[in-house]
């Protein structure tokens, strides 16, 4: 295994991080996913952490987006795996593997003394940036990294990147609508007549174990239909992205967690979702409609049938992701920040944040002027 010597790290009978001469947690740097794979993985099972954790989300990611050198922080207690965060080393700095196609980013840990050690090394290991991108806000890794860039005496900068809606199916569906804007029951309803008038409406769920190649071509191909298309961010307006997402939702097949939501007229698919439903949580990863079925609400129409459904299989919580766009808001006000950390060390890191820190809030000053 390409592994750089474990550096070991002192932990309290209470965990936290106090300095670097005891074996209790030892953290070393490794860049072959392919030896870590299964303790990665069962890692992620043993925390319940969500699947764009596991390594077979990091490597499709890597290969579709990634710039840097993908390097794996792992630490270990007694040999066994208790934590690990990828991430990319470019230039200057340690950057998350992410981007707006990562519903999220944290460090893997089992426990807060792991979770407390990969905040340490990540904060000691970057030579003038690190930055962590759409960490939840006041997760435990926000709170980890705060605080190790504290004690180190580092200089950081945390901003919002993006508020993700989310609902929790409590009660009824019925009770859920009722107390949504006063017409929108009506609403569906009589969309849905107006659609059956047309030809046979149906609705399926499909989790890919079968057919899975001709169900992504159908849902990738009514996702670009409309204005994701023409602007060129849809799955299929780049081959990097649809790689990804190809990789992804076969990945997720396997376990059973993908599901692809369709609204159909007459076999024909006019609305379409990509999305993860795993350990009760259902999230939705990207959806889109064919614009030529605009004026049936075509979008209303499939988000009430997977509400519905969120709701008849009594799930603990459904994530829209992504921004707090208006059509999310329809449907409900409560949303998880999603923030950007970085931490700056040396020279170059006092440039950097500097930049960020001042010169960036006055130009976003000026542009709304």
């Amino acid at each position: 295994m390409a592994r750089d010597s474990l550096v070991p790290t002192r932990t309290t009978s209470a965990g936290r991080i106090h300095g670097h001469v005891t074996t209790d947690i030892q953290v070393g740097v490794s860049r072959d996913p392919a030896d870590l794979r299964s303790e990665w993985d069962a890692l992620v099972d043993t925390v319940a952490a969500p699947p764009w954790f596991r390594s077979t989300w990091v490597q499709a990611w890597m290969t579709a987006f990634g710039t840097g050198r993908l390097e794996l922080i792992e630490a270990r207690r007694e040999g066994r795996l208790v934590g690990l965060v990828p991430m990319q080393r470019s230039a200057g700095g340690l950057r998350s593997t992410t981007n707006y196609h990562t519903p999220s980013f944290g460090l893997l840990a089992a426990d807060e003394a792991a979770r407390e050690a990969l905040a340490t090394a990540l904060v000691g290991l970057a030579p003038s940036t690190l930055s962590l991108a759409f960490v939840p806000g006041g997760d435990p890794t926000d709170m980890a990294i705060s605080e190790a860039a504290r004690l180190a005496g580092r200089r950081s900068v945390r901003r919002v990147l993006e508020r993700c809606p989310f609902i929790v199916p409590e009660g009824s569906f019925e009770a859920f609508l009722a107390a949504r804007r006063g017409h929108m029951a009506r609403e569906i309803r009589r969309r849905e007549r107006r659609l059956a008038d047309q030809g046979r409406l149906s609705f399926q769920v499909h989790d890919g174990a079968d057919d899975l190649p001709r169900l992504l071509d159908e849902g990738f191909a009514v996702e670009a239909a409309g204005w994701k298309g023409q602007r060129g961010t849809a799955i299929g307006s780049s081959s990097r992205t649809r790689g990804f997402y190809t990789a992804v939702a076969g990945s997720l097949a396997a376990r059973g967690a993908l599901r692809l939501g369709f609204l159909r007229l007459d076999g024909r698919p006019f609305a379409f979702d990509l999305a993860i439903e795993e350990g009760g949580v259902h999230s939705l990863l990207k959806t889109g409609y064919d614009p030529a079925m605009r004026a049936s609400g075509p979008g209303m129409l499939l988000r009430a049938r997977m509400l519905e459904r969120a709701f008849d299989l009594r799930l603990q919580r459904y994530d829209f992701l992504g921004h707090d766009d208006p059509w999310k808001r329809e449907w409900t006000t409560d949303a998880q920040e999603q923030v950007l950390i970085q931490v700056f060390h040396g020279s170059r890191g006092l440039l950097d944040w500097t930049l960020q820190r001042y010169a960036r809030p006055i130009a976003r000053r000026l542009r709304r002027r």
